[in-house]
């Protein structure tokens, strides 16, 4: 798989290496204790409007980082969001994530239904030619939706038709009337069926005037405390742990 050619994720957000000897594959991450975050959505954890944007901060640079090595995710989503103990989040999954050279489109019906970006359903009916990073950002603001909402913006499930899909991406997404015009502003801006109108760069995002607060660098760093830590159970999130191989470095 050409996405595992890259050898190091600088990113302090995404998987860390991979390295195989004459028999196994091996990919390597941080430790990762509080879970994933389709779990804590389920427990219905409160993620306020300052948990999301910090989320949306955090996630983006992980984006910008693998746009910056030509990869497209296809599948962000709460399950491939991992939590650690402070509550930083963390992208991992890159089974169906897809590398495209300069000026390269992807163009195969990837990723997880309800999360899939409008341009990926057009693929599939021939109404478009490809797509790009900007899908990883469409999905980057379904989660933040649902965060925020406790649900998706739009009613998908795996057995809803491409037709279906497409006709409910034409009536829009509705915002609640208690949601500040700030958030609803920063979410249309990640939730614009137009692919090529849609924020899909941090430098788009810092544009945003409510992330304004937000030095990117210092979100890098993990500069500022997540609103949410989780409760580091181990038992809660894990249903079975097996080691493998011990290994010296």
């Amino acid at each position: 798989r050409d996405c595992l050619r890259i050898p190091l994720f600088l990113s302090e957000y995404v998987i860390r290496t991979n390295f195989k000897n004459e028999e196994d594959l091996f990919m390597v991450s941080d430790l990762l204790l509080g879970g994933d975050l389709r779990y804590h959505i389920q427990q219905e954890v409160y993620f306020n409007d300052e948990a999301v944007k910090l989320a949306i901060c955090e996630l983006a640079l992980a984006l910008d980082y693998l746009q910056s090595k030509h990869i497209i995710h296809r599948d962000i989503k709460p399950d491939n969001i991992l939590l650690d103990e402070e509550g930083h989040m963390h992208i991992t999954d890159f089974n169906i994530a897809t590398f495209v050279k300069d000026g390269q489109l992807a163009s195969s019906m990837s990723g997880t239904k309800p999360y899939i970006a409008p341009e990926v359903f057009d693929c599939a009916v021939d109404l478009c030619v490809g797509y790009s990073y900007a899908v990883d950002w469409w999905s980057l603001g379904v989660v933040a939706y649902e965060m925020l909402r406790g649900r998706r913006p739009f009613d998908i499930h795996s057995n809803t038709s491409i037709q279906e899909v497409r006709a409910l991406f034409q009536n829009g997404v509705n915002y609640p009337s208690s949601w500040k015009d700030e958030m609803i502003d920063l979410l249309s801006k990640l939730l614009c069926v137009r692919p090529g109108e849609r924020v899909s760069t941090i430098q788009e995002l810092k544009q945003i005037k409510c992330l304004d607060q937000y030095d990117m660098e210092l979100v890098f760093q993990r500069k500022y405390q997540p609103f949410f830590a989780p409760p580091v159970n181990m038992t809660a999130y894990f249903s079975k742990i097996v080691i493998i191989r011990t290994f010296a470095f």
